[in-house]
């Protein structure tokens, strides 16, 4: 074998860009491949199944309707040599609470831990489970770092886990704790589960009632060292459910940099009420109202944050524009994100291009963009609105938006005429575009000829919008796209501006 392959660096960054079904296959060549491999496979276990496979055939077995393992003799630590030698470098687990896990391994562990890198957890609970807490406890030693719960269903089980982590088990390196429930209930026990861990530094909480936020959000403004808070009323609900957050002290959550908030308008305005105003750097909000008038109110609100950097919105349908304007107050905002979900229209105006403008003038990213693919109803935005852009945006660096680039969808727009260098600064492009004309290419330059693109319906073709973007941004490196027919058409437009800017 070449010395090369001796290297330990260099077999691992190659490994590293194989993928899992690779890896596995390039580990039967030789010792110094699987070495190499056996932590890249075992640095995340989904289940603790497959450390029962490294153990003697004699010592476990399965029965065959319920799938259920059992021990069939006492274990030693010689037995689970083989198993230790790949668990060593597993740094993230899963672990489901089911009848799989029985208590009869909690007195055949091995002496040493059988997970001794290990930093993140995940634990799903679901209505049939048995709550086996000591077995959860022996996974949970004290250099565990995060810890993530999803509670389908059920009450005991789940409420017994929260109230081992909050009362017998340290976890003094704990930073990062998330957990997500489609039962109600757990207000209180999540709460004693977040207090008793004071380094918390990034909590997520998913709830099916906006009922629950309040003695959990109280507890959250305990945590000295808590930056990040990811909250969400999974119920969706419209109606007025936020009094019992605005009970809260304004200003509690004093440590709090980033937020992310989803649900009615009440909720995410009395949570945005919680953060101290001047700390606040990223705001992420996902509203659940059909009209978006709603939460123009909510828009008045995030216009205190001063220093913020970036912020995203998520309207469940109608983005209210006209109140972007109240977002004056954040001078200092960098990152604008503005994403619709499915089958609903990006519905937005020349004249709320100019409020955005005129609201965030030192904006470097701005995005625009509706994730329905072209076809379902989606309005994507006209060339000449991204011309406005272009014109009005002088200080962006990143621009994401959905752009019509049909001729039906631009019937007033002079192809040739916008050729003015407008900014300076932009470098790179994310577009997704709706359909494409590759025979209107009259006006582009001919030394591209050579690129012989076929045809397809009206619009605009990948050379003239190669010529206005490299007019526009001179800077431009980059233009890419999500969807196939948007990647295929950036793809020709890079392959234009490379060969421009040489």
């Amino acid at each position: 074998m070449s010395s090369l392959w001796q290297i330990p660096e260099l077999v691992h960054m190659i490994l590293e860009l194989l993928s899992g079904k690779d890896q596995v296959r390039v580990a039967q060549v030789c010792r110094v491949f699987w070495v190499n491999v056996l932590p890249l496979r075992w640095r995340h276990v989904h289940h603790f199944k497959h450390v029962v496979r490294l153990l003697p055939e004699d010592s476990v077995t399965t029965e065959a309707n319920a799938g259920t393992v059992r021990i069939k003799r006492k274990l030693h630590d010689a037995d689970w040599e083989r198993a230790l030698l790949h668990t060593q470098h597993t740094t993230e687990i899963g672990v489901l609470n089911n009848d799989f896990l029985l208590p009869d391994f909690l007195t055949n562990l091995p002496s040493t831990p059988v997970f001794p890198a290990l930093r993140r957890i995940q634990i799903i609970m679901g209505a049939l489970e048995i709550p086996n807490v000591e077995l959860v406890k022996a996974f949970l030693p004290s250099h565990v770092s995060s810890i993530e719960m999803s509670i389908y269903m059920g009450w005991r089980p789940a409420e017994a886990v929260l109230n081992s982590i909050a009362n017998d088990i340290s976890l003094p390196e704990l930073t990062t704790f998330s957990i997500t429930t489609l039962a109600p209930g757990y207000g209180p026990a999540i709460s004693q589960a977040i207090l008793s861990h004071r380094s918390i530094q990034s909590l997520t909480i998913g709830l099916c009632s906006p009922t629950q936020a309040a003695p959990i959000l109280q507890s959250a403004a305990q945590l000295p060292h808590l930056h990040h808070i990811s909250i969400s009323d999974r119920s969706r609900t419209t109606t007025d459910q936020g009094p019992n957050v605005r009970l809260l002290p304004r200003g509690s959550l004093v440590a709090v940099t980033t937020l992310k908030v989803v649900g009615g308008s009440a909720f995410v305005d009395a949570v945005l009420g919680l953060p101290v105003a001047g700390n606040m750097e990223s705001i992420r909000i996902g509203f659940a109202e059909e009209d978006g008038t709603p939460f123009a109110h909510c828009l008045r609100s995030i216009g205190q944050f001063t220093h913020l950097k970036c912020l995203e919105l998520q309207p469940e349908k109608r983005m209210p524009w006209s109140a972007v304007s109240m977002l004056v107050g954040c001078r200092e905002l960098e990152v604008f994100r503005v994403v619709t979900p499915q089958y609903r229209p990006f519905d937005v105006s020349e004249a709320d291009l100019e409020r955005i403008a005129d609201a965030l003038p030192r904006l470097q990213e701005l995005t625009l963009k509706s994730l329905s693919k072209p076809g379902w109803g989606t309005k994507y935005m006209p060339i000449r609105y991204l011309y406005r852009i272009a014109t009005r945006f002088r200080t962006l660096r990143k621009l994401c938006v959905s752009v019509d680039a049909t001729a039906k969808g631009n019937p007033t727009f002079d192809w040739t005429a916008a050729e003015a260098v407008a900014n300076e600064a932009l470098e790179e492009l994310d577009v997704a575009f709706s359909k494409v004309d590759r025979e209107a290419e009259a006006a582009a330059n001919e030394e591209f000829e050579e690129l012989d693109l076929a045809s397809s319906e009206g619009g605009l073709g990948p050379k003239v919008i190669a010529k206005m973007f490299r007019a526009w941004w001179p800077r431009l490196r980059l233009v890419k796209g999500d969807d196939p027919e948007s990647g295929l058409v950036c793809a020709e437009v890079n392959a234009i501006i490379r060969c421009e800017s040489k």
